[in-house]
């Protein structure tokens, strides 16, 4: 599957975009509120939203929510006997699993080199996060780092996820995304 079918897919499934606007609140699919230091364009879906400044290939902060037991952290169905593997969120998993999770679905939707580093537990508004950072290698050549931090809320996943190319993009955008991540909180 390409990747830029997919990551466009979650973009196309949204609505008109939407802009979000320096240092105001903004909920987030009813999950989390952040708060951003730049303007992003935003773009809405079903259970997920994403965020750029340049282009979703130049930089992209996707929040997705709700995940439920055996759903692919991607939407990309349910684990049954037809469909066993993937990477299908399980309640409860650990922290190393739930970062094994991000590793292999981001390989599944077509980046290579896919690692993950510096796993970090955590604590926002009395549910427990899981923080790490990644470097992977999107299909065209592009190497990118980014960013993730997950967590479970009433038994579904939600994470954010953030990553831009090493040249020039992540490090341009790298102080506003720590900001937004040190800033969001989690409805309970």
């Amino acid at each position: 599957m390409a990747l830029a079918a997919v990551f466009l897919g979650l973009a196309a499934c949204s609505g008109t975009p939407g802009l979000v606007r320096p240092n105001e609140p903004v909920k987030v699919q009813r999950i989390f509120e952040v708060r951003s230091p730049i303007e992003w364009a935003r773009f809405r879906g079903l259970g997920n939203e994403t965020w750029t400044i340049d282009g979703a290939l130049l930089n992209r902060l996707t929040f997705i929510t709700n995940i439920r037991d055996k759903e692919h952290i991607f939407g990309y169905g349910r684990q049954n006997r037809w469909n066993p593997d993937g990477a299908f969120y399980r309640t409860g998993m650990d922290p190393n699993e739930l970062r094994d999770l991000m590793v292999d679905g981001l390989a599944q939707i077509g980046f290579a080199n896919v690692s993950a580093s510096n796993l970090q537990p955590g604590e926002r508004d009395g549910f427990t996060t899981y923080q790490f950072d990644l470097d992977l290698r999107s299909p065209n050549g592009l190497t990118y780092k980014g960013h993730v931090l997950m967590l479970e809320r009433r038994q579904r996943l939600n994470f954010v996820l953030f990553y831009a190319p090493v040249e020039y993009y992540y490090a341009k955008d790298a102080d506003a995304v720590t900001a937004i991540f040190a800033d969001l909180h989690v409805r309970p």
